[in-house]
């Protein structure tokens, strides 16, 4: 018997015209995005550049991350895209076409024993929205 936790953020980024900043400024729990490109500035045809970060460290472990087009969900192909992630918690998306995009990214770590749990779940879900060019 494995015994686990289970830690799931979902995260939400608000903007008035546009983003205030080009980065998004981690906190430094479970599993975030960080990077190059703001979640609110994502444009058809224009690479994004994000990072993934777990407890505010670029993640070590292997990590991939779903990208899935939104409206796609009673679909027998939802053309769900699957990055693994690079050196340093680095990963770029290029949305194809305007709308929103469920992403997905999570880690598992195994804990030190004896402990109460044998392994932590960590994993985060956010939706981005793209604009026509």
């Amino acid at each position: 018997i494995t015994r686990n936790t289970t830690y799931s953020s979902v995260a939400t980024f608000v903007t008035f015209n546009e983003p205030s900043q080009a980065a998004v400024e981690p906190t430094g729990k479970g599993v975030e995005l960080a990077g190059e490109t703001h979640p609110n500035d994502l444009f058809v045809g224009e690479q994004a550049n994000f990072q993934i970060l777990f407890e505010g460290k670029p993640v070590t472990l292997p990590t991939k991350v779903k990208v899935i087009k939104g409206g796609t969900r009673h679909r027998n192909d939802r053309n769900e895209q699957v990055i693994t992630v690079g050196e340093n918690g680095r990963f770029d998306f290029t949305p194809e076409s305007a709308g929103f995009y469920f992403l997905s990214a999570s880690t598992t770590v195994k804990v030190p024993q004896p402990s109460d749990v044998d392994v932590k779940h960590y994993s985060l879900y956010l939706t981005l929205e793209v604009f026509p060019e």
